[in-house]
């Protein structure tokens, strides 16, 4: 209700209005933007979650798809990439990943099945190489004028260290080793070439320094890599102790004596085989006596090298002889092999190692 006096008449003026007519339309007014917000509002609600799933529903799809990958299906569908933002191209490039992983796996499977082969091959190489040397002992039982004994252990799955032995005749005896540069199966196949050659000129009864003329003769035409070997000869008369040597730039061997103890063997100066034609060796003689005892090594036994870098040596070698001139040929170059493992410790072996060791005992009664 509302009123006002009139001055005039001394009245006063009152206008009386329904309540309810004159809120109806600020009610209706209310009603109406309550009812626009609730619609505005589920409709802003269905969008955020069409628009959350139409992002969320590949990255879930994905999500499946990489660990799927992850434990190993690489033929597993990826989702298509409908849109162009960054769920379609973060598609891509999982579908360009899982490509190169594809290619990446069978290019590995090809690799590590070829390196099967290969090292299938190597191994089959190191026995053919292992049977081409002496490994009976004793290798000649019913000779009782000298005691030998030798071993060779390649750096890889073939060397080029060797070593031989054999009877030229009935009472000539022939022992050799020798040391091929390089290693592998280079160094292996030069060496079945030395070895062949020097055990067939030797047994057509040519001394140690004419064997060494003839096959650097012979191999050097056909050398085309230069590839080279030091060699050292022995030829020893089991009846008299007389031993002819040559020597082609291998390390000097030790002689044992009960005598002098251990020492260098006087070598001839002599180069090495293969690289040149032409090249004159040098014979020389001594005599052993009974229990004198001859030793032979390749450059991977005083090159072995320790963890700080320090070799095995020359003189470590002739003070582990010195402690062991008495004992079997077996059981001195078993010695020095432990010898060296303890000396290098866990170092990786780089050279190949090789030993003979020959004990002359003199005519057997």
């Amino acid at each position: 209700m509302y009123y006002t006096p009139i001055p005039s008449t001394g009245w006063s003026l009152a206008v009386l209005f329904p309540l309810d007519e004159f809120m109806a339309d600020i009610f209706r007014l209310n009603y109406i933007l309550a009812l626009l917000g609730v619609v505005g509002l589920t409709l802003l609600i269905i969008g955020i979650v069409l628009i959350s799933k139409s992002i969320t529903k590949p990255l879930h799809a994905m999500a499946v798809a990489t660990e799927a990958i992850g434990k190993g299906n690489l033929d597993i569908e990826l989702p298509p990439a409908q849109l162009g933002d960054e769920v379609g191209k973060l598609t891509e490039s999982f579908r360009y990943m899982k490509k190169s992983l594809k290619e990446y796996i069978q290019k590995l499977t090809e690799t590590t099945a070829a390196k099967e082969r290969i090292e299938s091959d190597l191994r089959i190489a190191s026995e053919i190489q292992a049977s081409m040397l002496p490994r009976i002992f004793p290798p000649f039982p019913d000779r009782k004028e000298f005691d030998i004994f030798a071993v060779m252990e390649p750096a890889k799955e073939v060397g080029g260290d060797f070593y031989d032995f054999f009877f030229v005749d009935t009472n000539k005896f022939c022992f050799l080793i020798g040391d091929v540069s390089g290693k592998g199966v280079p160094a292996a196949l030069f060496m079945a070439i030395l070895k062949t050659l020097i055990k067939m000129e030797a047994q057509r009864g040519f001394s140690p320094a004419e064997v060494f003329s003839r096959i650097n003769n012979s191999i050097v035409t056909e050398n085309e890599t230069s590839m080279f070997a030091t060699l050292f000869c022995v030829l020893l008369d089991i009846e008299t102790g007389e031993v002819e040597y040559s020597n082609a730039g291998h390390n000097p061997p030790f002689i044992c004596t009960a005598s002098n103890g251990v020492k260098y063997v006087d070598v001839p100066k002599g180069f090495v085989v293969g690289p040149m034609p032409g090249i004159k060796f040098e014979n020389k003689k001594m005599i052993l006596k009974s229990g004198d005892a001859f030793f032979l090594y390749t450059d991977g036994v005083t090159e072995a090298m320790n963890p700080e870098e320090q070799m095995f040596s020359e003189k470590r070698l002739k003070d582990t002889l010195d402690k062991l001139k008495e004992k079997k040929t077996e059981d001195i170059i078993h010695a020095i092999r432990e010898d060296i493992k303890l000396f290098v410790k866990e170092s990786i072996q780089s050279d190949d190692i090789t030993m003979l060791a020959l004990r002359f005992k003199g005519k057997a009664d």
